[in-house]
């Protein structure tokens, strides 16, 4: 199954934003002294895990999408419970092999990119959606100092109830 562009598209921003992500991590790390080669392992694990689990989400609600409404009951529950476990796992093998506790950590935060990639991605489209409606407005109160208002016509135009009469 092949996914669509819409998708792709979506991945490649998660992808996007799961990197600038990571670097942010590393640099704060590098800052507090404990980077390390296996922190940055450890952040990258994270990063291909958390963007195989929006792949998965993508492809469930592509496959959702193309079956038949009485064979969609539970497929999105199974989705949700295989990437919550799919995580889960690799929280559990930062926490098992992870050296000290910031590898831990490095090897466990990235699960929550994909989250904060939404997050940010949506507040940005809000931001601009909040200026596009000012720039409408403001475009619209210029419309109306220029146009001259129309009066309206004298012409009656209700519509006539189903068997009234005609009264002249």
């Amino acid at each position: 199954m092949k996914l669509d562009e819409v998708a792709m598209k979506e991945i490649k921003h998660i992808a996007l934003g799961n990197l600038v992500c990571a670097i942010a991590l590393c640099i704060i790390y590098a800052f507090l002294g404990k980077l390390t080669i296996e922190t940055v392992l450890f952040v990258l694990g994270g990063c291909v895990v958390s963007i195989a689990g929006f792949v998965w989400l993508c492809f469930s609600i592509q496959n959702l999408l193309e079956k038949k409404p009485e064979k969609t009951k539970g497929v999105m529950t199974k989705s949700y419970l295989g990437r919550m476990v799919l995580y889960a796992a690799w929280v559990v093998i930062s926490v098992k092999f992870g050296s000290d506790s910031f590898v831990k950590i490095a090897g466990s935060v990235p699960v929550l990119f994909p989250a904060i990639t939404i997050k940010t991605i949506n507040l940005i489209n809000s931001l601009k959606n909040k200026e596009v409606k000012e720039t409408i407005i403001v475009k619209e109160e210029t419309l109306e100092k220029i146009t001259p208002k129309k009066t309206p016509s004298k012409k009656n135009n209700t519509l006539p109830l189903p068997g009234a009469k005609k009264i002249n």
